[in-house]
């Protein structure tokens, strides 16, 4: 048996890494959600695996939270909505994390947040089995808020960002123009000097795309106004 202890930043990556490492079932419980482009990417990645994902939200957020479900049915998500839902799990069929966050991408950069990482099968069995009487009161958000699916057609979200795509972007940390990509929001320069620690939070002066002034880092290159041109 294994544990870690999750802190702050390390939370999000320990997510990502859950989601990669899947090989039959992802479930990620979580109240609130603003998913950051990386973590929508190992959704994307995880489906074209074959891997089921299920997506557990509060009932109460359904209606603002309509076209966001729209995007993970992109996905093969299968999305449900739990009344009074205060639980953040995170578990693909072998681990599990037990946090305080939310799939949140202000969370994931600032919040103080804590969390466990478990790999004990008796200990995953049973969050498993938590999961599962949560599935039994849920109310699965399907044709009453995706009926337009099938006219649009099922186009991933990296499909779309490489089409949002503009001539030239930011770097971060300097404003010289280049590739508008938010993967790699550095010029070559600053990329060097970033890449000696490697800290993916660590905060920068512009927005990647609009190259205003803003707090900004590797795990998050856009501002507010331009996220959602990239989702």
């Amino acid at each position: 048996m294994a544990h870690k202890l999750l802190i702050n930043h390390q939370i999000s990556p320990a997510i990502i890494d859950l989601i990669m490492t899947a090989k039959q079932k992802v479930d990620l419980v979580s109240p609130y959600l603003e998913p950051w482009i990386h973590l929508m990417q190992q959704i994307d990645s995880a489906d074209k695996r074959g891997v089921k994902i299920n997506l557990y939200f509060r009932d109460d957020k359904a209606e603002s939270y309509r076209d966001l479900c729209k995007e993970f049915a992109r996905f093969g998500v299968e999305v449900f909505a739990v009344q009074f839902l205060h639980s953040k799990i995170y578990a693909n069929e072998s681990t599990c994390i037990l946090t305080s966050m939310n799939l949140l991408d202000f969370s994931a950069s600032n919040s103080e947040e804590f969390g466990i990482y478990l790999d004990d099968s008796a200990i995953v069995k049973e969050v498993h089995k938590y999961i599962g009487t949560l599935k039994t009161r849920a109310r699965p958000i399907r044709e009453s808020i995706l009926s337009n699916l099938v006219k649009t057609g099922v186009k991933a979200i990296v499909n779309r960002i490489s089409d949002a795509l503009e001539p030239t972007g930011n770097c971060i940390r300097c404003r010289t123009q280049i590739d508008l990509d938010p993967n790699k929001p550095y010029c070559v320069e600053c990329f060097s000097s970033w890449n000696k620690y490697q800290d993916r939070f660590y905060e920068e002066q512009y927005c990647h795309s609009c190259g205003k002034p803003t707090r900004t880092s590797m795990a998050k290159p856009l501002c507010r106004s331009c996220y959602p041109k990239f989702v």
